[in-house]
C-alpha cells in the first residue's frame, strides 16, 4: 500500500471509487497515482470494474445532484472543526453506501443464479431515488422453483421486480403478496411471468414494505385478479430488507 500509507478501509473506498468514476481533484488524482506506483490497488479496481460490470451492465447511467456528497462533507467540517478523523468518516459513510449497495445486489445474483447460463437480473437502485430501498429475494423449495428479486422505490411507489422460472398453469397468472406482521396477505396485482416488471404499490399498501415483511408468489385465476386472498400455498417466498 503506497501513497502515505492510507488505512485499509480508505484504500479499499478509494478503489471502489475510482471503479465507479465518482471522484474528481486530488481524489482522483491520488487514485491515478496509486493506479500506476501499487500493482495491489490497481488491481483492486479492476475487481470492482468486474463486480459493478456485472450489476449494471444494463443500468442506463445517472447523475447525483451536483455537490452531494461535498455538502455532506461541508456540514460535518463545520460541526467537527475540520478534524482529518471526521472527514474520513465522510469517506468510509459514502463507501459504506456504495458498498452496501454492491453487497446486496451480488447477494442477490449469487442467492437468484440457477444453472449455469440462467440468472435473475436484479434490480438496481437508483443513485437519485429518495429514501431507504426495500428489497427482497423471493424463492421456493425446489431447484426449479420460481426465483424474483425485488425493489421498492419509495420515489416513486414502484416496485421493480425480476422474475424467472415462473410456469403457471394455463388460464393462471403470478401474483404477487405483500404480507405484514399482522399475517394478512395483500395483493400488489399480476406481474408478468418473465423478465423485469414494475408494479405500481396501491397507496394503502405502501407502508405494508418495510423491513420484516414477506413478499409472497403465487399462481391465480388471470381473468379475475386481483384477488381478496391467495388461492394456494405460495410457490416463492421472501423477507424484505430496508437498506
Amino acid at each position: 500500500m503506497a501513497e502515505g500509507a492510507l488505512p485499509r478501509d480508505e484504500w479499499e473506498a478509494l478503489a471502489a471509487e475510482r471503479a465507479l468514476g465518482v471522484i474528481a481533484g486530488e481524489d482522483l488524482a491520488r487514485a491515478m497515482r496509486l493506479e500506476l506506483s501499487d500493482p495491489d490497488f490497481a488491481a483492486e479496481v479492476e475487481a470492482w470494474h468486474r463486480r459493478f460490470g456485472a450489476l449494471f451492465a444494463e443500468v442506463e447511467p445517472v447523475s447525483p445532484p451536483e455537490g452531494v456528497w461535498q455538502a455532506i462533507a461541508t456540514r460535518i467540517q463545520a460541526a467537527s472543526g475540520g478534524s482529518v478523523s471526521a472527514l474520513r468518516a465522510v469517506r468510509r459513510w459514502r463507501a459504506g453506501a456504495v458498498a452496501a449497495t454492491v453487497v446486496a445486489a451480488c447477494l442477490a445474483l449469487v442467492l437468484l443464479f440457477r444453472g449455469p447460463t440462467e440468472q435473475v437480473p436484479v434490480p438496481v437502485p437508483s443513485p437519485t431515488s429518495a429514501g431507504p430501498m426495500a428489497v427482497a429475494q423471493l424463492s421456493g423449495p425446489e431447484a426449479d422453483s420460481p426465483s424474483l428479486a425485488a425493489r421498492y422505490d419509495p420515489a416513486d411507489a414502484t416496485l421493480h421486480v425480476s422474475a424467472s422460472k415462473v410456469s403457471p398453469a394455463s388460464g393462471m397468472a403470478p401474483e404477487l403478496w405483500v404480507i405484514p406482521d399482522d399475517g394478512v396477505p395483500r395483493s400488489l396485482g399480476l406481474i408478468p411471468a418473465k423478465g423485469t416488471s414494475q408494479v405500481t404499490v396501491p397507496q394503502g399498501d405502501r407502508s405494508f414494505l418495510t423491513d420484516g415483511s414477506v413478499l409472497a408468489l403465487t399462481y391465480e385465476d388471470a381473468q379475475t385478479a386481483p384477488h381478496e386472498k391467495p388461492g394456494m400455498a405460495p410457490v416463492a417466498l421472501g423477507t424484505i430488507s430496508v437498506l
